[in-house]
């Protein structure tokens, strides 16, 4: 029963030194490497956008400028790029 209960330790022990040394290092793992770039590249196309009458925020995953739309402060909205 002690040899199973070492050899249980051991093995997480083991996975989680294994996990820890692909998270830390995600360049010497591609498929991580590939996520990243493809998360990157989503939030570098992403635009954000205020309507400088009402403040209304969106995010457009394409960057493009919204459509006007109608504010809620009279009239189209009027779209500046926000952060």
């Amino acid at each position: 029963m002690k040899k199973l209960k070492l050899v249980c330790i051991l093995s997480v022990i083991g996975i989680l030194a294994l996990a820890g040394a692909i998270v830390h290092n995600p360049a010497e793992n591609s498929m991580l490497g590939e996520a990243r770039l493809k998360v990157l590249g989503v939030a570098e196309a992403a635009g954000s956008w205020v309507c400088s009458k009402c403040g209304f925020h969106i995010v457009t995953k394409s960057g493009n400028k919204p459509s006007p739309g109608s504010c809620s402060r009279g009239g189209s909205h009027n779209w500046q790029a926000g952060n």
